[in-house]
């Protein structure tokens, strides 16, 4: 090991995979093979080598036909909520969900 994950590393990966895994692999400090990553939520997906701009386009393919604005509001939502305590969270929900329909607090935009 050696060394302390800085820049919120250590908490991002403990809200990713759960604080026994995040123990796990920061305080072993050994490298993760694929299965075990797909296994603890590290990844969502394990592929050859060969076949991975197949997963790519096939997974694009689903999220493209969505809403773009959709979309941005939601990676906003999920990364920026993370950071949030439930409540703030909650609350941000809920103004990205008035910015997607147009509305804000006092009416309709």
């Amino acid at each position: 090991m050696g060394a302390v994950g800085g820049f919120g590393g250590t908490t991002r990966l403990a809200r990713l995979v759960g604080r026994t895994h995040a123990a796990k692999l920061l305080l072993r400090g050994r490298a993760v093979d694929a299965e075990t990553a797909l296994s603890i939520g590290l990844v969502h997906a394990v592929v050859d080598s060969e076949r991975v701009v197949e997963e790519v386009m096939a997974w694009l393919a689903d999220i493209l036909p969505n809403s773009p604005l959709a979309v941005q509001l939601t990676w906003k939502a999920l990364h920026r909520g993370l950071d949030m305590p439930l409540d703030a969270a909650a609350q941000l929900g809920a103004d990205l969900v008035r910015a997607m329909s147009g509305i804000t607090e006092t009416g309709p935009a």
